[in-house]
């Protein structure tokens, strides 16, 4: 289970990664576009398209951060305020003003400071609220003389009375105008809040469509793990059945010499008593001592055989042959570049090829004209290995296998091997 949870962590980490983009990249990118929006805007305004300048400030303003506080947006503050201002619509006005004298205030720009308390002196006089106004007038000339500016603006000069009828004179809107910037002003929030909803419900449905396709990639990964163990479990198995077919077939030959064993030990046991008994000529005698002797000696090779399929059995049961089992079931499960990592590895091998074979080894080393290459190939092809397989373990391509074999048969033909002509055949 180890693996598919690995490769799911990794996964979902790439994607949080690539969803999500760095908060510094998308502040810079907002303010490039919102700077944009505000030059068209002013743009707009010069050329008297009042909805479309009205739409350009909203537009810079829902880009800005609002949790960032920076000259640009009081600067689209301003802007706002001010073309809301031309239109008489003086409430609206003072609202983006004093979010300007806010940001300005905070930042600590005491030159915009006085443009913008001057304006908002005018706003509260044209709102019939004289003791703001004059709030604003005072706190105007304050910084003025803090920051020894020439003289005061002029308009801050006149009365309450003058600076009304100045602006008033010079408005560019009817109430029409005005109840229609007010309806676009509405419209816009409205649809603002709507694309703000279905932005949310988007981003639901790609959150929730990246979980079912991570969802998805994982229970792939998870069944493919799963099959490739069962895979290697049914190999595991097939190898081990192997293995105790080679021990089963060595005990009945072993149960297999001991029957003839036993009836030879019955016809030298017969053959004693007739020469012992018998009363027979000097030839007789002879012939059944010839006898004798042939069956004592086909006693002593079938103990000798039997002593050796045992000492075989024994080493078959041993841990250097579970040991070379399991590296050959590993072979061929995961046939790698150079699996045989050590010599020990390779001799486990070639003692088990013995234990199969009766000293396997030892014909293949008395070979001449033969490579320590073609000698591993010997040992491999004899132990069950394909052409694939020896292309994998050797880096070669199987083409470069099946001529390999060929040249070793050559060698042994060139070399007159009569009695080795099977030697490298699986």
């Amino acid at each position: 289970m180890k693996l598919p949870l690995i490769l799911f962590t990794h996964f979902f980490i790439l994607f949080l990664c690539a969803s999500c983009h760095p908060t510094q990249l998308r502040q810079d990118n907002s303010q490039a576009e919102a700077l944009i929006l505000f030059e068209k805007g002013k743009q707009y305004e010069f050329d008297k398209d009042v909805r479309n300048a009205l739409i350009s400030y909203w537009a810079a303003l829902d880009l800005l951060d609002t949790r960032q506080d920076t000259i640009q947006k009081a600067e689209v503050y301003i802007q706002l305020g001010d073309l809301l201002f031309k239109y008489g619509l003086y409430e609206k006005a003072v609202e983006h003003h004093r979010e300007s004298y806010t940001l300005m205030k905070d930042l600590d720009q005491k030159e915009q400071l006085v443009q913008i308390t001057q304006r908002l002196s005018i706003d509260y006089t044209l709102l019939n609220q004289p003791d703001t106004a004059s709030y604003f007038l005072d706190l105007t000339n304050q910084l003025a003389i803090q920051m020894a500016l020439p003289e005061v603006p002029s308009l801050l000069a006149l009365s309450s009375d003058q600076i009304r009828d100045k602006i008033q004179s010079d408005s560019i809107s009817s109430v029409y105008d005005r109840e229609q910037l007010l309806n676009l002003e509405t419209k816009y929030k409205r649809e603002k809040e709507q694309y703000l909803r279905e932005k949310a419900r988007n981003r639901q449905l790609i959150v929730l469509l990246a979980f079912i396709i991570t969802t998805g990639i994982f229970l792939l990964l998870l069944f493919i793990f799963y099959r490739k163990k069962k895979q290697a479990e049914q190999l595991r198995a097939q190898q081990f059945a192997w293995f105790n077919t080679l021990v089963n077939t060595n005990k009945e030959q072993i149960k297999e010499y001991q029957r003839e064993l036993f009836g030879s030990n019955t016809q030298i046991n017969e053959l004693r008593h007739q020469l012992a008994q018998a009363n027979i000529s000097l030839e007789e005698t002879n012939r059944l001592k010839e006898e004798l002797r042939f069956y004592i000696l086909q006693q002593e090779k079938i103990q000798t055989e039997e002593r050796t399929l045992r000492l075989r059995d024994e080493l078959l049961l041993s841990a250097e042959s579970t040991q070379a089992v399991l590296i050959i079931n590993r072979m061929k499960q995961k046939p790698t570049y150079n699996p045989i990592k050590s010599p020990k590895e390779w001799q486990i091998l070639i003692d088990f090829i013995n234990v199969l074979y009766d000293n396997y080894s030892q014909i293949v080393l008395n070979l001449e004209g033969l490579t320590d290459r073609d000698r591993e190939i010997c040992f491999l092809i004899k132990l069950g290995f394909s052409t694939g397989q020896l292309a994998i373990f050797y880096g070669i391509s199987p083409g470069s296998v099946t001529k390999a074999k060929f040249r070793i048969r050559k060698k042994l033909d060139g070399g007159n091997i009569n009695k080795t002509s099977d030697t490298c055949s699986a």
